[in-house]
């Protein structure tokens, strides 16, 4: 069997050794493989005014790599031309340059001036873990005319991530506990009774506790009924069944 040595990315070596890619390995691992806005400073929102818009701080991953807009920006949009009207997208461009230099920025990719029905413009991406070196996210899509800016729309790719603690505190307001007692119907050498569930399609069902410690255990019979295990008949069992929403 071959010898596959793995690397410790979070252990000492005694030489420098992790790199972005691992780091953004991780990140993708945790908060996900696609392109996202974190909840944190001012999500990146924007206001326009004029020509020019302005994106206020905020975080995103693209990919794994988490990029940090740390002040104000604005950003200057072209008039389209007499009787046209234009989309413009704001995007936040990846690029690693020949020396390995990852850098990121705001830019403006110009759509196609139309009379009638304008569509968005093309935008270029990239799979930076297969080595991509450019990769653009797009936030914002700017509608223009010959006097300006018309209006502003958020991208579709403009996903804002909960945080785990508002996830953590969703999964306990969706908790229900019920207590109840075995039968006297038995399956297997086990007492059961079935259970009716106060909502359908329960993330996830366990047992929380049973009188003196019994042995038991719980099982979904199908989207709206569990069925409740015990070694005995007539012990109270508390099952807990977890609701997600998010």
């Amino acid at each position: 069997m071959a010898n596959c040595e793995a690397h410790v990315v979070t252990g000492h070596q005694g030489t420098p050794h992790v790199s972005a890619s691992d780091a953004g390995f991780f990140n993708a691992g945790i908060v996900g493989l696609e392109r996202y806005v974190l909840n944190t400073s001012e999500k990146l929102r924007a206001e326009f005014s004029g020509n020019t818009v302005t994106i206020y701080p905020g975080d995103l991953v693209d990919q794994g790599r988490h990029i940090n807009l740390p002040e104000i920006s604005t950003i200057y949009i072209q008039n389209a031309p007499a009787g046209y009207t234009r989309y413009d997208a704001i995007v936040m461009h990846y690029a690693r340059d020949l020396e390995g230099v990852e850098t990121a920025q705001l830019q403006v990719i110009q759509g196609t001036p139309s009379q009638s029905d304008p569509g968005y413009p093309s935008i270029s991406v990239g799979d930076i873990y297969s080595g991509d070196v450019f990769d653009n996210c797009d936030l914002y899509y700017v509608l223009a005319n010959e006097a300006g800016i018309m209006s502003i729309e958020t991208s579709a790719a403009f996903i804002v991530i909960s945080p785990l603690s508002d996830i953590r505190g969703a999964l306990k307001d969706n908790t229900i506990d019920i207590t109840l007692a075995t039968g006297s119907e038995q399956y297997a050498g086990w007492y059961y009774v079935d259970l009716p569930l106060p909502r359908n399609n329960p993330s996830a069902i366990s047992v929380v506790s049973a009188t003196s410690n019994r042995p038991a255990f719980v099982q979904l019979v199908n989207r709206g009924q569990a069925r409740v295990y015990c070694n005995q008949a007539n012990v109270a069992v508390t099952i807990r069944c977890l609701y997600c929403t998010l």
